[in-house]
């Protein structure tokens, strides 16, 4: 039921909450206020908001559906024409004889003139006066007019839902493609130069930015389905999709696995100062730069300096219990690229094996305990199989000279528990080359 409400000029009014009645993607009360101003408001003592005559069929061609352009035309038939009418806007139709008559009338009509249904004209309404056309080509608000509001009328499902379904998912898959293009610039570890920061925010918001793409899709698929429950369109076709968009909804949830996970990690260390940075000694009296504790955001910088002291060292110590591979991986490669040899005297864990594999010579120490595992994070679910970053590892420690079984022996070790590695095993495996003593 909707209430028509006429002033004594025949002007029409229709309250906003019958309107959303029919069509629920109806635009909020606050929005169409300030779209439509005065023809949108109070007329009474309530709460209650009106549109205009005006403002209403603006907002039909808004909406643009097909449940849309059904109610404006019933508008127009009953309600809009009748008012018109009364305020004298409308031409009248000419009355249909009431009574067959042979006879003619003074006006010269032919005996069969009654047959003939009289013709409706009626006048045209006159053109409005368009303006002189501008040399400004782009007008405010273009971007909103062919951006912003396509997309807010896709969110909420006032498009058909073909449309939705195909521009939308044409429009979220390059949306992530373009955010795993950032990431993979972003986590690249080739280019890693120890800006570790800036990198940890990009990750921080593609990883973000992938579900939530998705999931503004699958909602404008739900909403366009309903929609055209309401409009008595098929029920399965839209049940159907808002399964296929649920369920899209919830795999978007899952972040990326690997790389990903530790630079969020790592985000997460930087924003709330838990950084341990390794220390990195460069001691000519020994006559090699010591690298010892954990392999925390800004190793990489620390050793990158420590390498560009005079005398230059040629021999690298590391003893330490791990930390973040990214970094221990970057420092292997400053060690690789300076062709400089690794020992290892103590506990070396984890991201520290990174390090000591990257050496020219690798010595062990008498002493020397070498625990390997699979990457990942006790603040993360761990995982069961070899992650993303878990193969960049394998390529690295093979790329080193370590065979295969070593390889997948150490990777096969979950996160939670440490394989160590006797010294025999390292050298039958090439991942060391020689003792301390040898050198």
């Amino acid at each position: 039921m909707v209430d028509v409400h006429e002033s004594e000029r025949h002007d029409i009014w229709i309250n906003s909450a019958d309107v959303r009645k029919v069509l629920p993607t109806l635009r909020s009360d606050a929005r169409l206020a300030k779209e439509h101003g005065v023809h949108f408001r109070k007329l009474d003592n309530t709460k209650r908001l009106f549109f205009s005559e005006s403002a209403l069929k603006k907002e039909m061609q808004y909406l643009r559906s097909q449940s849309a352009m059904m109610f404006q035309a019933w508008l127009d038939k009953t309600v809009y024409y009748q008012a018109a009418r009364k305020r004298g806007e409308a031409h009248v139709l000419a009355p249909m004889p009431d009574k067959v008559t042979d006879q003619p009338d003074t006006a010269g009509n032919t005996a069969d003139d009654h047959l003939h249904i009289p013709k409706r004209r009626l006048e045209p309404p006159a053109r409005p006066v368009q303006p002189p056309p501008t040399l400004i080509s782009k007008k405010p608000g273009v971007v909103r007019r062919s951006t912003v509001n396509p997309l807010l009328a896709m969110w909420r499902g006032q498009y058909e839902l073909w449309y939705t379904t195909l521009a939308g998912g044409f429009a979220a898959l390059g949306w992530i493609g373009l955010n795993f293009l950032i990431l993979n610039v972003a986590t690249d570890l080739e280019t890693y130069d120890g800006s570790y920061a800036v990198r940890q925010w990009v990750v921080l918001f593609c990883a973000m930015a992938i579900p939530l793409g998705i999931a503004f899709w699958a909602v404008s698929v739900m909403r366009s389905s309903v929609r055209s429950s309401v409009e008595g369109r098929s029920m399965l076709v839209g049940f159907v999709m808002v399964v296929c968009a649920g369920t899209a909804l919830g795999t978007s949830l899952e972040l990326g696995r690997g790389v990903v996970k530790e630079w969020l990690q790592g985000w997460w260390d930087t924003v709330t100062f838990q950084i341990y940075t390794s220390e990195v000694i460069h001691d000519p009296v020994l006559g090699r730069i010591v690298v010892r504790g954990d392999t925390g955001w800004g190793s990489y910088k620390a050793l990158e300096a420590a390498l560009q002291k005079k005398p230059a060292l040629n021999v690298v110590e590391v003893q330490g219990p791990g930390g973040y591979a990214i970094e221990g991986m970057a420092m292997g490669r400053l060690i690789k690229d300076r062709r400089l040899d690794t020992v290892a005297f103590g506990s070396c864990a984890s991201a520290c094996t990174l390090l000591f594999a990257a050496g020219n010579e690798r010595y062990l120490g008498p002493n020397a305990r070498m625990g390997f595992h699979r990457s990942g994070n006790s603040n993360f679910e761990l995982s069961q199989s070899w992650t993303e970053l878990d193969h960049q590892i394998a390529e690295y420690y093979r790329a080193q000279g370590a065979s295969n079984d070593f390889v997948k022996r150490a990777l096969d070790t979950p996160f939670d528990q440490l394989w160590v590695a006797g010294h025999g095993e390292m050298f039958a495996a090439g991942y060391a080359t020689k003792r301390w003593d040898e050198r």
